[in-house]
This record gives structure tokens, sequence and C-alpha cells, in this order.
């Protein structure tokens, strides 16, 4: 399992989707995303689209009739609080509608 971490606008996208009945869908399939890339960042389907010049990978989410992303990045070891440093850990940067691709 990979130690994660979330940006703050990300994380407040979750949360807003969370609180919305009427975007359940989504929210499922964020979730059901989420679990995936933390229990593995290096299995194919978390690892569907890269961004090269800045080193992102986007997860195109589906649901309640919307298209959103995920975009996440791997942690440089300097980054990661040394106990982590043993483990696989993953940013969040983004969490959102997909409107820029």
């Amino acid at each position: 399992m990979a130690a994660h971490y979330i940006d703050i606008d990300a994380d407040q996208a979750l949360r807003s989707l969370g609180m919305d009945p009427n975007r359940s869908q989504l929210y499922n399939a964020v979730n059901d995303v989420l679990d995936q890339l933390i229990a593995n960042p290096g299995q194919a389907s978390v690892r569907r689209i890269r961004f090269q010049e800045v080193g992102l990978w986007c997860i195109p989410i589906y649901g309640s009739g919307e298209e959103w992303v995920l975009l996440w990045e791997p942690f440089r070891e300097e980054e990661v609080e040394k106990e982590e440093r043993e483990k696989e850990a993953v940013l969040i940067q983004y969490l959102g509608p997909a409107s820029f691709i």
C-alpha cells in the first residue's frame, strides 16, 4: 500500500463530491480509482495517460454523466518523510472536471 498525499484543492473537490447525492455514481467511481492507486500505483489501470513534460499520470473517471480526471505523480524519495521512504508514495495533484483535456 502506497503512502499518499492529496492537494488541498483536490481534497476539497472530493469532499464536495461526496456531499452531493446527485453525483454518487461519480463519487463511487473516484473512490474506486483512489483505492486502486493507493493499493498499487504501478498497475496499468492507474497509469493510463502520461504527461511527459511534467511527469504526471492522468486517470479518466466517468460517472453521473460527467467526466473527471485524477492527476497524480510518484513522490520522490527526498520529498517523503523518513519513515515513509520504504514505501511507495503518491501525490494527488488534481481531481476535477476533465475540461482541460
